[in-house]
Order: structure tokens, then C-alpha cells, then sequence
């Protein structure tokens, strides 16, 4: 049977269909008082070591960017072009990252390693 009107659409499975502003992802708690909030999925702690910080995300940069490297293998034409643009970009990220952390080691400010 042949449907002359189409279904309507489904509703969108994320409850928040905007596009999400940064402090949805982050949040600033100060030290010995978290907030609780459901709309933050990730908190940072006030006062949180900078090199631990830097380190952390240099961490999360090579791993975005391993992803990224891989999932253009799996694409061709326009596709394959966009992944590989974020490939490079998350690698000029992580490039500033660790650069900053290299100059914070010269300047004898690292703390830990």
C-alpha cells in the first residue's frame, strides 16, 4: 500500500534541540562547593592545576584526533575532506596545547609531570 501523505516527523530524541551553548558542557564549581545542575554534563573544579589541565586536554585532543583520522578512512569525496579538515584542526589545537605546556616547562612554572 502506497501512502499518499508521508508520516510526520519524530520527535528529536534530544530534549534540548537547540544547539547547546558552551556552559552546557562546563561548568565552574568552587572548591568544597559543587552545584549540581542536570544541564551540565561536565564540571571543572575551581582552582584546578593548570598543567593538569593542559596535560588532560592534550590527552583528549590526540585522542579526537585519532578518531578523526580514522573515521575518514572511512569516507570518500566531501565527506572524507571534512573529517580530514578536523583531523588538522584538533592537531593545530593540540600543537597550542602542548606548546604552552613546553613553554611553561622552560619557564620553570610546570608543576608536575
Amino acid at each position: 500500500m502506497n501512502k499518499i501523505v508521508p508520516d510526520p516527523p519524530l520527535p528529536p530524541l534530544d530534549p534540548y534541540p537547540t544547539a547547546p551553548d558552551d556552559t552546557f558542557f562546563t561548568a565552574h564549581t568552587e572548591v568544597g562547593n559543587p552545584t549540581y545542575d542536570e544541564l551540565h554534563l561536565f564540571t571543572v573544579r575551581e582552582g584546578l592545576n593548570i598543567d593538569n589541565a593542559l596535560m588532560h586536554a592534550s590527552e583528549l585532543l590526540a585522542c579526537t584526533s585519532t578518531t578523526a583520522y580514522e573515521n575518514a578512512d572511512n569516507f570518500t569525496g566531501p565527506q572524507r575532506s571534512q573529517a580530514m579538515t578536523l583531523y588538522h584542526l584538533v592537531n593545530m589545537a593540540k600543537a597550542l596545547v602542548d606548546a604552552s605546556l613546553e613553554s611553561r616547562d622552560r619557564q620553570g612554572k610546570r608543576l608536575s609531570r
